[in-house]
């Protein structure tokens, strides 16, 4: 746990001014964790009313489910955005620093 703690601060370091991109990408994450749990959840509920034959129930059951899947996909597709938007920055602002370095070797 230690190096994992250890690990983000370093690549909070090396975002620079994408901070705030990755934390709403960890958010995101986080978000993606809750529903992989809730989900099965609420297919066994459905399971459990399809088989007791309360179909009001399980009707209501059905459209939370894809409620939560649309919440799923529309999350996937916020947590693919800022990774890439992340990605690219953050691999700009390395090229961008050793371009300096370089720079400055060079010229001593």
């Amino acid at each position: 746990m230690k190096k994992t703690i250890k690990n983000l601060k370093i690549v909070l370091k090396i975002a620079g001014k994408y901070k705030k991109v990755y934390l709403i990408s960890l958010i995101t994450t986080v978000i993606q964790i809750i529903i992989g749990v809730v989900l099965p959840l609420l297919t066994a509920r459905q399971i459990v009313f399809l088989t007791d034959s309360v179909y009001k129930e399980l009707i209501l059951a059905s459209l939370m489910v894809v409620g939560i899947e649309l919440l799923n996909e529309l999350n996937e597709f916020v947590m693919s955005l800022l990774c890439r938007k992340f990605r690219i920055g953050t691999i700009k602002n390395i090229q961008m620093k050793l371009r300096r370095r370089n720079l400055k070797n060079r010229t001593k």
